[in-house]
């Protein structure tokens, strides 16, 4: 198995880079709509007025969407931080192998 060139290396890391960035961005997303469901959805059977007969199943949907928001942030944060450490870890031990004769490509076989 060939050693990948610092270009394959360089972009690997930067996509992996990206990638992390762009769950991060998810996450953040996920949270404003988890506070704004938090915050801004919450009516009492009084404020809603007329439709106070369907407040029970508004209780529902916004539980869930409450239920919903919380789980997105928290795996779009863990996929970005999975990320952002295999990009770390992959720049670390490619420095670390650097003018050894055996890459860890070829301690483990992949490219």
């Amino acid at each position: 198995m060939t050693r990948p060139t610092d270009d394959n290396i360089r972009i690997s890391l930067q996509e992996l880079r990206n990638e992390a960035s762009s769950w991060g961005d998810i996450s953040q997303q996920a949270s404003t709509a988890h506070l704004r469901i938090q915050d801004g959805a919450d009516l009492s059977v009084v404020e809603m007025g007329i439709f106070a007969p369907g407040y029970g199943a508004f209780t529902s949907v916004r539980e869930k969407l409450l239920s919903l928001a919380e789980g997105a942030e928290k795996e779009a944060t863990a996929l970005s931080e999975t990320l952002a450490d295999v990009a770390k870890v992959y720049e670390s031990e490619e420095q670390t192998h650097v003018g050894q004769s055996e890459s860890i490509h070829e301690q483990h076989g992949m490219w």
